[in-house]
């Protein structure tokens, strides 16, 4: 017969194991709402009955178990769902930044084309200068009308500088934002690591270190949407990052991205054909004392996530990878085209004729002639820019330095209106006073006419049709992307709740393990009961049946 303390052991087991059963659903419980926690179970096992390698067995054929065996608490997690979800997370960070990045420039573009009469935007500017120019071809002459328009010539390339300074601070904001997530990258890894070293020595126990796992597990969500990773864990617990094929976690060991500031060109000034190319940062690996490595086989290899994002943005000078740089770059065409077009039919025209007085001092490199009363005056001539160009190189004509001639803005006798010289030199009015022949306003008829210009096909090919196509690119480069963006959120949602119904906490599902677990508590008890019952009547009542 075996010992009825088996029994009671037996009981044991079970009391110990319902109440750890209870313990994990408590936690469980506890951080249904806690960001990232994993629902936990317990694993237990039989205990096979006592060895039957002894001398003597006892009624071997009627042996039973030993009861129950806590073994581990383990997370209810599925890998391969975490790591489609972070291949996913890493997509998902591109697009988003990118959306979110990009969206500034479509509302700076659309602001672009607002027709109300307060509007500062350039499209009111080109018609503000047309209306201006159609003044001027009824009074040729007037100063009031020439001044007029010389301020409207400026309002219009005032407002292109406008906007390219607004791409400009988006461009340096970019840049901003590459170091601001390469620091995020490296107190990542930072913080990877310390948890590496504390599961591992927690786990030394044979226990397992779930919450410490949770945490590291978010901390790999959190990377993955920053930039495109690897990783594996070893047997011993410790966790391996890459990046590009380079670790950036090593067991408790980091190495460190970092920015040189003097990395990379400015495509900015890139685009702008500029003399003087300023730098921006590159991303590379730290060398051994925390400073950007100099060495070219030190470029960290970025192939995705949100620093990607920021990279192309920043970097992108075509079609394709369609960046601030691009975007400023049609505008700095279309101010080529204004400047370059409307200078080539200024200069055939002829401008009033004035005295030095009339002048204001602006007359430097201008022919003059004195009348017989000593009067100094200068004729009409030709040959003058309208906007600002130096050395007749329109390559270097920018968005940013879009302006009028400093010679009109001083002198508006200088726009030339007619098409025919106005004045023959010399020659006085009857009363003395010189002949200010006016001419006609032919040359200003065909700036005006540029306004209005269609291409063969007999469609609208002007500077406000080339403004519309430029802002309407720019829109459709954003549906793209929120098309590109909307779609990878379709998919990690999908993730998202295929991970939610595995390892997210169910107070339903807990709570029917709670009252599950309580009964088996309750039995067990009851069991233990029933064997002290039984050892009472063995040992206090056996035998004594008589006396």
């Amino acid at each position: 017969m075996r010992s009825t303390f088996y029994g009671l052991e037996i009981a044991r087991s079970g009391l110990y194991t319902s109440q750890n059963e209870l313990n994990v659903t408590g936690h469980n419980i506890a951080n249904v709402d806690t960001l990232g926690y994993t629902r936990q179970r317990l694993n237990t096992a039989s205990l096979a009955p006592v060895s039957m390698n002894v001398q003597y067995a006892l009624d071997t054929k009627s042996s039973t178990g030993r009861g129950v065996e806590a073994l581990t608490v383990d997370q209810v997690r599925n890998l391969f769902t975490d790591a489609k979800y972070r291949e996913e997370a890493n997509a998902t960070g591109y697009w988003n930044t990118r959306m979110n990045e990009f969206y500034m420039v479509e509302q700076l573009y659309n602001s672009v084309l607002e027709t109300t009469s307060t509007s500062s935007s350039i499209d009111t500017a080109l018609t503000g200068f047309k209306t201006a120019l159609d003044s001027l071809v009824e009074e040729p002459s007037s100063l009031e009308s020439r001044t007029n328009l010389m301020i409207k010539a400026m309002q219009l390339t005032e407002t292109f500088q406008y906007v390219y300074g607004k791409l400009e601070d988006q461009h340096e904001n970019l840049n901003n934002s590459i170091a601001v997530t390469v620091g995020q990258i490296n107190d990542i890894a930072q913080s990877i690591a310390n948890l590496n070293r504390q599961i591992h020595g927690y786990e030394l126990s044979g226990a397992k270190a779930n919450d410490l796992r949770d945490s590291r597990n978010l901390l790999l969500d959190k990377l993955s949407g920053l930039v495109d990773i690897e990783y594996y864990e070893n047997s011993q617990g410790y966790l391996t990052v890459t990046i590009g094929g380079r670790a950036l976690v090593n067991g408790v060991e980091r190495n460190e991205l970092a920015v040189n500031p003097q990395g990379a060109d400015n495509q900015m000034d890139v685009m702008a054909n500029a003399d003087i190319i300023r730098k921006q940062y590159s991303v590379v690996w730290a060398d051994g004392m925390g400073q950007p490595s100099k060495n070219p086989d030190d470029a960290a290899l970025i192939q995705s996530g949100a620093l990607k994002a920021y990279l192309d943005l920043r970097d992108g000078t075509t079609e394709e990878t369609y960046g601030v740089p691009y975007v400023a770059s049609q505008l700095n065409e279309l101010a080529r085209k204004i400047a370059k077009e409307i200078n080539e039919v200024h200069a055939q025209g002829y401008t009033l004729p004035f005295t030095e007085a009339d002048a204001l001092g602006a007359t430097a490199g201008l022919p003059s002639s004195t009348l017989a009363d000593g009067t100094v005056y200068y004729p009409s001539t030709t040959g003058i820019n309208f906007f600002q160009v130096d050395k007749g190189d329109y390559s270097k004509i920018t968005a940013g330095n879009f302006a009028v001639s400093t010679d009109i803005q001083k002198n508006v006798y200088l726009i030339a209106a007619s098409s025919e010289r106005l004045t023959v030199e010399g020659q006085l009015n009857d009363d003395g006073t010189l002949n200010m022949q006016r001419g006609n306003a032919n040359n200003l008829k065909n700036i005006a006419a540029l306004f209005s210009q269609k291409d063969a096909t007999g469609n609208p090919d002007n500077y406000s049709s080339q403004l519309k196509l430029l802002v309407t690119n720019v829109g459709t480069q954003q549906e793209k992307i929120e098309t590109m963006e909307g779609a990878q959120q379709t998919r990690i949602a999908s993730i998202v709740a295929q991970r939610a119904s595995e390892s997210s906490v169910s107070i339903d599902e807990e709570i029917t393990n709670m009252i599950r677990f309580t009964h088996a508590y309750n039995a067990n008890a009851r069991i233990m009961t029933a064997m002290d019952e039984e050892l009472d009547t063995l040992i206090n009542k056996m035998g004594t049946v008589g006396r």
